[in-house]
């Protein structure tokens, strides 16, 4: 596989994944569609009744058949005559072709992707695979893009009425902020949380620099879907593994929110990781999806994995839907990496 698209990303490290919320700005949601008849991420975007087969009804619907063009930057130049422009040669801006809006300021070596090329690139690559686009759009004003696809067949936890949707998370960014990034995305179905395991050996996170276009680099994506492939196939034992590892929840959760050393009991901070463990703990004894999970490690992980998708509490009343998605989706926040590996261990 050529090394442009072989960097191995390390879910644990949010920031070098490109799915933190500094990477991601403030998660605005902007356009997109959801498959299935459902909005599942706190009633966001266009909901159509099913899935949809290729790329091209996924850009429209998304509302991404737009294009982003290279112009030139100047600054201001002082001489004795007054008061010019000079051309950068060093930097370009990335804007919108609709609306003219600024998405970011790159560098001369930049390659741009347009949407298309992305949605066509990922209609190509999943092609033999039966894949179905479930949902695309766009954050913070068309900076970032992605595409959601989803495999034909559920995974199973063996022993256990659970299954988990596979998906191929396809994103993109027009600021220069990050590279395109293709990632294996399991969903647990009954309750649309994600569930991202790291699980050695099973590569399931993939980047292409924007050093150069994603034309004839198919092939080496069809060998990361092949990976992706594999990673899901670890994913189903690993799965399966944890639900009949016994774990004593309360020990669990203590290391997974900690109290640390010499913490005032009566400070704001004690206080914060007290109402993270209940909120954790009321989802793990009441969630019904839950109940025959109970003493496990898969039901432990999947109690974390629904509150930080859906019910971790989120610092300002601004986009407050649009920011559970974007942390839902790109889990900036390590908490079930955390919980991963804890329960692994």
């Amino acid at each position: 596989m050529s090394e442009q698209f072989n960097e191995i990303v390390n879910p644990l490290d949010g920031r070098r994944a490109g799915w933190d919320r500094a990477e991601y700005g403030d998660g605005q949601f902007e356009t997109g569609f959801f498959g299935d008849g459902q909005n599942a991420w706190h009633g966001l975007g266009t909901v159509i009744p099913e899935d949809v087969v290729t790329a091209e009804q996924a850009l429209e619907l998304a509302g991404l058949d737009w294009e982003v063009e290279r112009v030139p930057l100047f600054t201001v130049a002082m001489s004795e005559t007054g008061v010019g422009y000079q051309q950068l040669d060093s930097h370009f801006a990335n804007v919108r072709s609709t609306d003219r809006s600024v998405l970011g300021v790159v560098g001369k070596g930049y390659k741009l992707v347009q949407n298309r090329e992305g949605f066509a690139f990922l209609n190509d690559l999943v092609d033999d695979s039966g894949a179905k686009f479930h949902t695309a759009g766009s954050l913070s004003n068309g900076k970032r893009v992605w595409i959601l696809a989803r495999l034909p067949e559920n995974l199973k936890v063996t022993g256990w009425e659970e299954e988990v949707a596979p998906f191929l998370l396809f994103t993109n960014t027009h600021d220069g902020s990050g590279s395109l990034t293709m990632a294996a995305t399991p969903i647990r179905v009954v309750c649309r949380n994600t569930v991202d395991l790291a699980i050695k050996g099973s590569q399931h996170v993939w980047r292409m620099r924007h050093s150069s276009g994603i034309t004839g680099r198919v092939n080496d994506a069809r060998e990361a879907l092949g990976l992706a492939f594999t990673y899901y196939e670890a994913f189903e034992q690993e799965a399966a593994r944890l639900a009949t590892t016994k774990v004593k929840f309360d020990s669990f959760l203590e290391n997974l929110v900690p109290f640390k050393p010499n913490m005032e009991p009566d400070s704001r901070a004690a206080r914060n990781i007290e109402e993270t463990r209940s909120a954790i703990r009321a989802i793990y004894a009441q969630s019904d999806n839950l109940q025959n999970l109970q003493g496990t490690a898969w039901g432990a992980y999947n109690a974390v994995a629904e509150y930080a998708d859906h019910d971790r509490p989120i610092r300002g009343e601004n986009n407050l839907a649009e920011r559970k998605w974007s942390r839902a989706m790109f889990d900036g926040t390590g908490l079930k990496a955390k919980a991963y590996a804890l329960v692994s261990a």
